[in-house]
């Protein structure tokens, strides 16, 4: 993957001590229930907000990679899937197809989620407010 095709993504190292904050949030998955970042812990998480129909979508080929390859040392790769820069599919449904028959995709995935604004999820306006992060077009 060249660094101009790499999605905006936040990188965390959930440590094995004492909960952090970032162990705190939960997702909604897009297979259903939900994903907890606690049950991460002490692994690295790269949590990548995604979407189905922008010009970096074949980031998809590069992330599942990313899974194969260091998901067996502790690597976890989360797609946030998100319509906020309106590049997104219509509902959860037609995403997860599409990542499946598109890319093959087995790593774990939220439902669309917002994340940047007044209605980020709470992992995003946390990542804005602790580490001065937050997703843009660039």
């Amino acid at each position: 993957m060249r660094p101009a095709t790499l999605p905006v993504v936040a990188a965390l190292l959930l440590g094995a001590g004492s909960a952090t904050a970032a162990e705190s949030f939960r997702f909604p998955s897009i297979d259903g229930g939900e994903i907890d970042l606690a049950a991460f812990r002490g692994r690295p998480v790269l949590v990548v907000n995604t979407a189905s129909q922008c010009g970096f979508t074949p980031q998809y080929d590069g992330l599942q990679a990313l899974q194969d390859s260091y998901g067996p040392r502790g690597l976890v790769v989360l797609a946030v899937p998100s319509d906020d820069f309106n590049q997104e599919l219509a509902d959860e449904t037609a995403v997860k197809d599409f990542c499946e028959v598109n890319f093959g995709l087995t790593l774990p995935m939220t439902e669309i989620t917002h994340v940047k604004g007044a209605e980020a999820h709470p992992f995003y306006r946390w990542m804005d407010a602790e580490h001065d992060f937050s997703p843009s077009w660039k």
